[in-house]
């Protein structure tokens, strides 16, 4: 593109004074064309990776674009602070509004971006900018829909990561303002996102490493604002929208929500789209994950995802009529190939329920079973103990590597060898089977503590004997009926609890066997149960819990997931 069609560090301003700074790419011609606006907390430039749609594409396909820092980030000016979804909201506003009103612009707004890019979309949309015509939030989340998704645990490594990586973003900008900061805190700070070891020493969270004269303090921001996630007012959301999710992704399972929640209270024919692909939680979305690489196709570009949501905005920025598009495309992994559906899960699909039989002891590597049926009489429950101080670790799965960990499609067989982890699995299959939609853990269990946690992860077990992780998730006990208020175990007796695994589209292929893993905790993704039934983060010390798992009678426990209709009942 011509340089000269782009004006770099814009001043916007805001209601109260302060000014925002973004780019501003013009198209070639001189009509007024709609704009599309990214607004990101780190920096213009990261832009460029962002392969759902690079502003540079947007660009050359006609529209005006604007990529702007958010308040207090790189040459915005104004203070920044985490969780302030309030202030991003009027931000937003003034911002389409501002763009709208501007000679280059027709008056149609559009917005992209992922995860805090994404965010904000949402918190301004809610305020409805009068020129804001559509959206396309990528690997987002809302308050009560993210507690959801880690089972009332705290994202211990993400958040920690997070904070330490916007304050020492923010400290250096300070520095370049010619500003005085104390090198003992820049020092902490880049130690931190070098080593990770201390954050995950920690019971007491409050004693996390402190970044002093930062916004982003440490210890406030896990205890206090990673649990104040925005709540978005999607009632009031009556735009179009276009969510993308990856099945890997930390925000899976909320952004799928987002979706059929939009859907629920506007319907409205097309104008909510939602694409799942195999993809973790990155503006680059590569065709291989974890250790699996699921085909060139699955790639972001490959799949065309610019291509769909330049079609996206030319629909609703432009009013250009298009084919009739599809509310849903996911990619069936296994299958190495996209599918479309006009809702999530697709209709077709059917529920089913494999019961957890004994012996699940992990500890000489011999399964329980998966079966159809139920266990029967007198199967006996399975037991083991979880200690806070030897935490079975963090592989795979849906995270947000800020740190040491890895996401996706790992493989878990080493856990097999711990004593802390139960296992299930099926016979090998006679047919391929096409596991999509939710996935959930219906438990009976009991605990020696007043509240602990479990968690459960989906497997593939291969012919060579590999376990990959296709979905999991965690359940601390005190929320088992939600999170409006917390309820004590009482030890030993036996109580019901659900652990949801999220979403997947997977294919069991012919020869493989479904798994099951549970054990009590994700360390250091997800933080300790201390098990003491303390507030959470305010422990110095931990208790092993005694865990038991049970099968039969009145006690079943059950995996519940959707599969394709067409699929053979071979499991």
């Amino acid at each position: 593109m011509d340089r000269s069609m782009i004006r770099w560090s814009v001043p916007i301003p805001m209601r109260d004074g302060i000014r925002l700074r973004g780019d501003l790419w013009l198209p070639g011609s001189a009509e007024p064309a709609p704009v599309i606006i990214y607004r990101t907390p780190y920096g213009r430039a990261g832009m460029d990776g962002y392969e759902a749609l690079r502003p540079v594409d947007a660009a050359r396909a006609g529209y005006a674009v604007l990529v702007q820092d958010t308040r207090g980030c790189f040459e915005s000016e104004g203070e920044a602070r985490p969780a302030m979804w309030d202030q991003e909201g009027r931000d937003t506003y003034d911002t389409v509004e501002w763009a709208a009103g501007q000679p280059w612009c027709d008056g149609n707004a559009g917005m992209a971006g992922a995860s805090y890019p994404g965010m904000v979309q949402w918190a301004g949309a809610g305020l409805r900018p009068p020129h804001l015509r559509a959206i396309a939030p990528m690997m987002a989340t809302d308050g009560p829909l993210d507690r959801a998704e880690t089972g009332g645990a705290i994202r211990l490594d993400h958040y920690l990561g997070w904070a330490a990586l916007m304050a020492l973003s923010w400290m250096r900008r300070e520095e370049r303002h010619g500003r005085e900061i104390d090198p003992e805190s820049l020092a902490r700070a880049a130690a931190l996102l070098d080593d990770t070891s201390p954050r995950t020493a920690l019971f007491d969270l409050r004693a996390a490493l402190r970044i002093d004269g930062s916004p982003y303090d440490l210890t406030r921001h896990v205890l206090v604002d990673s649990l104040d996630t925005p709540v978005f007012p999607l009632p009031d959301i009556s735009i179009p929208t276009l969510l993308v999710a990856g099945f890997f992704d930390v925000f899976s399972a909320a952004t799928i929500r987002l979706h059929q929640r939009m859907t629920e209270l506007h319907g409205e024919g097309d104008r909510h789209r939602l694409i799942i692909g195999p993809w973790a939680h990155a503006g680059g979305l590569p065709n291989t994950q974890g250790t699996l690489n699921f085909g060139v196709t699955s790639s972001g570009v490959a799949s065309g995802l610019p291509a769909k949501h330049l079609a996206f905005f030319d629909h609703y920025l432009r009013g250009r009529p298009g084919e009739r598009e599809t509310r849903v495309e996911y990619f069936l992994m296994g299958a190495r190939r996209w599918r479309t559906a006009t809702s999530w899960p697709p209709p077709g699909t059917t529920r089913r329920r494999l019961y957890l039989h004994g012996r699940g002891d992990a500890r000489d590597e011999v399964s329980g079973r998966l079966a159809e049926n139920p266990a029967p009489a007198g199967d006996p429950p399975e037991n083991y103990g979880y200690d806070p101080h030897d935490p079975a670790p963090s592989h795979g799965g849906r995270l947000l590597a800020t740190g040491d960990l890895v996401g996706g499609p790992l493989d878990q067989h080493h856990l097999l060898r711990r004593a802390d982890v139960l296992a299930y699995t099926t016979a090998p299959l006679g047919g391929a089977l096409d596991v999509i939609g939710p996935v959930e853990l219906r438990l009976r269990v009991a605990s020696s503590a007043p509240d602990t946690d479990f968690a459960a992860k989906l497997v593939d077990v291969t012919p060579d004997g590999r376990w990959i992780l296709v979905c999991d998730g965690l359940l601390r006990a005190r929320y088992r009926a939600g999170f409006e208020r917390e309820i004590p175990l009482r030890p030993g007796e036996p109580t019901a609890l659900t652990v949801d695994l999220g979403h997947t589209a997977w294919r069991f292929r012919a020869g493989h066997r479904l798994g099951v893993l549970i054990t009590s905790s994700s360390f250091p993704h997800l933080d300790r149960n201390t098990n003491t039934g303390n507030a959470i983060g305010t422990d110095d010390r931990a208790e092993i819990a005694r865990q038991t798992v049970f099968h039969a009678g009145d006690l079943q426990s059950y995996l519940r997931f959707s599969v394709d209709g067409q699929a053979p009942s071979t499991v």
